[in-house]
C-alpha cells in the first residue's frame, strides 16, 4: 500500500455589504451593520471564514467512490419518523451514520451539469453532516441550521490528482458567538479532516 500524500491550504475570506452606518456591532467572528428599509430591519455581516483546499494524490473516481462507501447515507423516509416517532428516528439516524458519525445527505454532480455547455468535468458537491450533531448546535442557536449539513466540493484538478474544497466548520458556526455551538463545530473540523484522509488512503490502494 502506498503512503497517501495530501496537503491543506487555508485562506481567510470575507465580504461586507453596508446598507448604512446606523450601527455596528461585533459578534463571534463577524462584524454586523444594522439598517432600516421601510418595514424591514436589515442586518448585514462580514464574516471571517477559513477555506480549506486539500490536494489528494489519487484518481477522482477512486476517491469519490471511497468517500461514498465510508460515509453513511441519510434515509429519506426517516422524515416522517422525526415528526411522529422522534426516538425511533434518533435510533435510525445513529444506525445510518458512517465514518466519524457522518453521512451524505445529497450529491450534486456539477461536472455532469457542465455537459449542458459542452464542458463536462469530474466534479461533485456533497452535503455531509450528522442530523444529531446539527441538533446539538441548532438547539442553542437556530441560525446554525444555515450551515448544516456542510458543503464539500470534490473535483479532478489534473488526471491522477483530486481536489477537495470546503469551509472550515468552526469558522462558519463560530460567527454566532456561541461557545456551545462553536465547541460542537470544532469536533466537525476534526471529523471532516479524518474522513477526507481515510478516503484518500483508500483511493490509493
Amino acid at each position: 500500500m502506498n503512503c497517501t500524500t495530501w496537503k491543506a491550504t487555508v485562506a481567510v475570506t470575507g465580504a461586507l455589504f453596508m446598507t448604512s452606518d446606523i450601527g455596528v456591532s461585533a459578534e463571534g467572528s463577524s462584524i454586523t451593520s444594522v439598517a432600516r428599509a421601510g418595514p424591514l430591519a436589515i442586518s448585514t455581516s462580514a464574516v471571517r471564514v477559513q477555506h480549506r483546499s486539500v490536494t489528494v494524490d489519487g484518481q477522482f473516481q477512486a476517491f469519490t467512490g471511497a468517500l461514498e462507501r465510508i460515509l453513511g447515507h441519510f434515509p429519506p423516509d426517516v422524515r416522517q419518523d422525526i415528526i411522529e416517532r422522534p426516538q425511533l428516528a434518533e435510533q435510525r439516524l445513529k444506525a445510518a451514520a458512517g465514518a466519524q458519525q457522518l453521512m451524505i445527505f445529497f450529491v450534486f454532480d456539477h461536472g455532469a451539469a457542465l455537459n449542458m455547455v459542452g464542458a463536462p468535468k469530474n466534479a461533485k458537491q456533497y452535503l455531509i453532516g450528522d442530523p444529531l450533531t446539527a441538533i446539538q448546535m441548532s438547539q442553542h442557536d437556530i441560525r446554525a441550521a444555515l450551515y448544516a449539513p456542510l458543503r464539500v466540493l470534490v473535483y479532478e484538478h489534473v488526471p491522477g490528482q483530486t481536489q477537495v474544497e470546503y469551509d472550515q466548520p468552526s469558522t462558519l458556526f463560530g460567527q454566532f458567538g456561541r461557545e456551545d455551538v462553536t465547541d460542537v463545530a470544532l469536533t466537525l473540523d476534526t471529523k471532516l479532516e479524518r474522513v477526507i484522509a481515510q478516503a484518500a488512503e483508500l483511493a490509493r490502494r
